[in-house]
C-alpha cells in the first residue's frame, strides 16, 4: 500500500528549491494549495519545513498564523478566501 501521508512535493520541492538556489530556510511566508486540511500539514513537512510528524504540531501552535515562525496563506487559503469568497460575491450580485 502506498505512503498516502508523502505527495509529490517531495520530489517537486526539493527541485524548485535547488533550481532557485534556496532552501526552506529561507523563505518567510509560505502560500500552499490547501484543497483540504491536511494538504497544508503534509506540504509543510515534504517541501522541507518541518520534518514528518512535526507538522501537526507546528500547526495547532500556532506556527502558520500571522505573526507566526512561518506564516501560511495568509489569504485564508483556497479553503477560506478561494472557494468562499466567490461563492458569497456572486451571491450578492
Amino acid at each position: 500500500m502506498p505512503d498516502l501521508t508523502v505527495t509529490a512535493a517531495t520530489e517537486s520541492g526539493r527541485r524548485a528549491f535547488d533550481m532557485a538556489g534556496l532552501t526552506p530556510g529561507d523563505v518567510d511566508v509560505v502560500e500552499l494549495y490547501d484543497a483540504f486540511t491536511i494538504n497544508s500539514v503534509l506540504f509543510l513537512e515534504d517541501l522541507g519545513f518541518r520534518a514528518k510528524g512535526e507538522g501537526g504540531p507546528f500547526v495547532a501552535d500556532g506556527g502558520i498564523a500571522p505573526g507566526g515562525r512561518l506564516p501560511v496563506n495568509t489569504n485564508a487559503g483556497g479553503l477560506s478566501y478561494g472557494h468562499i469568497e466567490p461563492s458569497v460575491r456572486g451571491a450578492l450580485r
